[in-house]
């Protein structure tokens, strides 16, 4: 009886030196530290890792976020086993360049099409016409780059020569407005800072910036990146009108010769991002609205230029 006593001791203790040596010696599971790779600075990609910082840390896990050129490094940084999580571009990862399988897809957030933006002359055959113009194809390492190289290869033209540049996305958007380059590709989600500051629809853009323009398409995520930027929370269109106006059935749509509605959810995130400043009168739009017209920038993500205003509604 002595013996299997000392035996059931011998064996509880060792269990528990196991168990000690165990949680000491080897990594915790679940992890309470991970690393995600995310992308350039001011990126979608950027913005989705401090979302997911700040929604991890209520659950007791610590993120640390790195900096990377796009999808393509953070393949790679994947593979060498430097990071444990990336946001990655459909269609970059090659399951032939991972023989072993290491790597795994956990979910599909949002759409990323190609967009291009060119200056000049209108492309009449295809992406044929910007044969010798000056193109921006993307940063070294972005999955921007990989896209735009695999169709201009497919398509039998040159990624080399002086007229071809690799810029990031925010490099490549100011280069545009300030016609230092001709073209630019961007593989992007909608929400992206510098699309929406390129987006500018005669139709629905009166002035104003980007912030203006983030609120006419309720793209909350890019009202919050705008106020972590430092925008001007209380900057006014051509009218006179803020964002917080436009959420107030204030601002005007020519297109369907209506007022933008009532944007309730908006205007508290607004509100709650430090804008304050709203028109002591509602403007009283004509019939036919004011005339259509579209301006090159959106300011102040474009460039700062002062747009006479062609047309005031009545505020008294």
């Amino acid at each position: 009886m002595k013996s299997r006593f000392t035996l059931w001791t011998v064996a509880v203790v060792l269990t528990i030196a196991i168990v000690w040596v165990s949680v000491f010696t080897m990594d915790p599971f679940p992890p309470r530290r991970i690393s995600i790779a995310t992308g350039q600075p001011d990126g979608t990609y950027e913005a989705l890792g401090r979302e997911y910082q700040r929604r991890l840390r209520r659950e007791g896990l610590t993120v640390d976020l790195r900096r990377t050129a796009g999808s393509v490094e953070n393949v790679e940084l994947l593979r060498r086993g430097e990071i444990d999580v990336a946001f990655v571009q459909g269609g970059i990862y090659q399951p032939a360049e991972d023989p072993e399988q290491r790597l795994r897809g956990m979910a599909a957030i949002y759409r990323e099409p190609l967009w291009i933006f060119y200056r000049g002359k209108p492309i009449g055959d295809g992406l044929a016409s910007l044969a010798g113009r000056r193109i921006s194809i993307g940063a070294p390492g972005s999955g921007t780059e990989a896209v735009t190289r695999a169709l201009f290869d497919a398509l039998g033209l040159s990624t080399a020569g002086a007229n071809v540049v690799r810029l990031t996305s925010s490099e490549a958007r100011r280069a545009l407005e300030e016609e230092r380059i001709d073209a630019a590709f961007f593989v992007a989600s909608y929400a992206d800072v510098n699309v929406v500051a390129l987006v500018n629809h005669e139709e629905e853009i009166r002035g104003g910036s980007a912030l203006h323009y983030a609120v006419r398409r309720r793209y909350k995520d890019v009202l919050k990146l705008l106020a972590s930027m430092g925008i001007d929370m209380n900057a006014v269109d051509q009218d006179g009108l803020t964002a917080l106006d436009y959420t107030q059935s204030r601002g005007f749509m020519p297109f369907m010769a209506l007022q933008t509605p009532i944007y309730k959810d908006e205007a508290a995130l607004l509100r709650e991002l430090g804008a304050t400043k709203l028109m002591a009168k509602s403007p009283e739009w004509p019939v036919l609205g004011p005339p259509q017209g579209v301006w090159e920038d959106i300011w102040p993500l474009g460039e700062s230029r002062v747009h006479e205003p062609v047309y005031k509604p009545k505020t008294d």
